[in-house]
């Protein structure tokens, strides 16, 4: 995968597996990051996570990466989710795999087993389902129609952005400069760490640049509409996360 190619794709298949060959994903600090994306995966298909413990599940895969639950904690909660098979049957294996034991993505190019396709299938069967629901001669619900597979590539579209804003551009190294760390800088790059409010990234922009930051990777992602989620490159940059 070329840079170009990493900027402009719409399939975070393929962008994963060009990590692949850029980045040691095995590594602690990259797991992380992959686990983070398929938590913000799950938490974008939260309502269809219908029966109890399955949200539980998708709060301790993201707690975990924080260290604040251990690994069998987090083990115990996907494995009640691996005997879900009520509603979207693909929305829980999405939470199931973003709480399993590696986030891996079973590198290998015949094989795909992330969290993130779980969920695109699960915006695509609960389309087709909500279809059923009200046509007058309503679908097949095991065949795909242009509405649900068009819902299903929207959803991998924000799930590419997602991936951009987690890992940043692999293809370009930012210097970050620890004089820029204030007290300001750091109490709210913690804040929107903490609290998952993106809403104040501008300010944090702001307040580098009062710091003496002229770094334009940084300061235009911060200012950018996102989408934004915890992990978001810039973020742990400042925290000492990436």
């Amino acid at each position: 995968m070329t840079e170009a190619e990493w900027l402009a794709s719409n399939d975070p298949r393929a962008m994963i597996w060009g990590l692949r060959d850029l980045l040691n994903l095995r590594s602690k600090r990259k797991a992380r990051k992959l686990r983070l994306f398929g938590v913000a995966c799950c938490n974008r298909i939260r309502h269809l996570l219908e029966l109890p413990g399955a949200s539980r599940a998708v709060d301790l895969a993201e707690q975990y990466t924080d260290g604040q639950v251990s690994e069998e904690e987090m083990l115990a909660a996907s494995e009640l989710v691996a005997h879900m098979h009520s509603g979207v049957w693909d929305a829980y294996q999405a939470a199931r795999k973003a709480s399993s034991k590696s986030p891996t993505y079973t590198f290998r190019r015949a094989y795909w087993d992330g969290p993130d396709y779980a969920a695109a299938c699960a915006v695509w069967r609960s389309t087709l389902w909500e279809q059923v629901k009200v046509a007058p001669d309503p679908p097949k619900q095991e065949k795909p129609n242009a509405v649900a597979s068009a819902a299903k590539g929207a959803e991998r579209v924000v799930q590419a952005g997602i991936l951009r804003d987690v890992f940043g551009n692999p293809f370009r190294e930012v210097k970050f400069d620890k004089t820029w760390l204030t007290v300001n800088v750091v109490a709210l790059a913690k804040q929107i760490y903490e609290s998952r409010d993106f809403g104040a990234m501008p300010v944090l922009a702001d307040a580098l640049e009062d710091a003496g930051c002229m770094e334009a990777n940084i300061l235009s992602h911060l200012r950018s509409p996102g989408p934004h989620v915890k992990g978001c490159w810039a973020v742990d940059l400042i925290l000492g996360r990436g």
